[in-house]
């Protein structure tokens, strides 16, 4: 049985999951909401009816509340969202990851998959050292130094990372970003530890690209490095720089570049234009009234919301194969009980690939963000402009 003084927690857990509120509960289950405000608070223990009664209200495994709750604390997750973020979406958004930070260790402890080592932070960080621990990090992930990562997801996943699609409950086969404002989040409790990497899938191939690199940016800066004054910026600058290497982008970047440009070399390195203009101003290589010009030029053009270039989605597969290599080939039910999720969840945390389509994409994305096919036309086209 479940040790009593977690309980209250999985409730609160599975409330917070679904964005409801005590009363809202109480309500669904038909109880009081001073009881299910005890049971939380741990004043009163949770019987087996109340606790079965909750598990069908909301449509959640019974094996859900038998579960003691994951070691990393809430405060202690790093994510990359924006000032549309609501509280209770984030709190959604949390208990979301730390479900799924729980069903990858054990799908990756269960299956003996290793994890590569990183580069990692131990002291506070200048701009420099950011751009240096970048270039660690492609060493260290076996991607070339000097042109575009072709498949960050792909990348990842083969060092070990997983990375898992996140969709709130009751939007889980939504192709739209689910928690308003979120893209991102990560966690990593030390060497020896599994690396998770949560994101919000969306519309948007390029920015759940970045996203990813940001969030690979906070596992190596801030895991072991908690004396920094803006985590955001400094994991950004770090994205910027293992997406396209400073070298390279002291060699792109000019003042002279149009918008026009910035979108070639979005087809080349699978960065927003968005990006791209930051990341140039980050390395030095245009002002801030020349970044300014550029996105005052991108709101008039409609190009904040709706930029040119598509760049095709990426599409994580290894949850997928560690979840089939224990549970067969449909897994989804056969793994409810034992990862105390319900199949729908589970399917959006590891989705079934699309096999066909996808190897399309990847050979497509590989081909537009090869290395000869990278930065030297731009290079060559400032070089006529010269």
């Amino acid at each position: 049985m479940m040790p009593a003084a977690f309980s209250g927690e999985r409730i609160v857990a599975a409330r917070k999951l679904f964005g409801l509120t005590q009363i809202a509960l109480a309500d669904a289950v038909g109880v009081s909401q001073g009881l299910i405000s005890q049971v939380e608070k741990g004043t009163r223990g949770a019987t087996e009816d109340l606790i079965g009664s909750v598990a069908l209200a909301l449509g959640m495994p019974r094996s859900f509340f038998d579960v003691i709750p994951p070691e990393n604390p809430l405060d202690s997750l790093r994510f990359r969202k924006n000032s549309t973020a609501s509280k209770i979406d984030t709190e959604r958004a949390k208990v979301l990851f730390k479900e799924a930070y729980r069903v990858s260790s054990y799908l990756v402890e269960h299956s003996g998959f290793a994890q590569s080592q990183l580069p990692r932070a131990t002291s506070p960080v200048d701009r420099e050292m950011i751009f240096d621990l970048a270039l660690q990090a492609r060493e260290a992930l076996r991607v070339n130094l000097e042109g575009p990562v072709p498949h960050v997801t792909r990348l990842l996943e083969r060092a070990g990372i997983p990375c898992a699609p996140l969709r709130l409950p009751g939007q889980e086969a939504l192709e739209l970003p689910t928690a308003v404002g979120h893209f991102g989040m990560s966690y990593w409790a030390g060497p020896g530890e599994l690396a998770v990497i949560g994101y919000f899938p969306g519309s948007k191939a390029d920015r759940d690209r970045f996203t990813l690199a940001h969030e690979l940016g906070h596992v190596i800066l801030h895991a072991h490095n908690h004396e920094t004054v803006d985590p955001e910026s400094e994991a950004n600058f770090f994205a910027g720089a293992f997406l396209m290497p400073p070298a390279q982008a002291d060699d792109i970047f000019d003042s002279s570049l149009t918008l026009t440009d910035y979108a070639r070399l979005k087809q080349r390195w699978g960065i927003s234009i968005q990006a791209l203009i930051m990341h140039a101003n980050n390395v030095g290589k245009v002002s801030d009234d020349r970044k300014r010009s550029l996105f005052t030029q991108l709101s008039a053009r409609g190009w904040r919301k709706s930029e040119p270039v598509k760049v095709y989605p990426e599409e994580p597969r290894l949850l997928w194969k560690l979840i089939s290599k224990i549970f067969g080939s449909s897994p989804y039910y056969a793994a409810v009980d034992e990862l105390a999720l319900p199949a729908v969840l589970l399917r959006s945390l590891a989705p079934y690939p699309a096999r066909a389509t996808n190897n399309r994409h990847d050979e497509q994305s590989s081909n537009e963000l090869s290395e000869e096919s990278g930065y030297a036309d731009v290079v060559q086209f400032k070089r006529k402009k010269a």
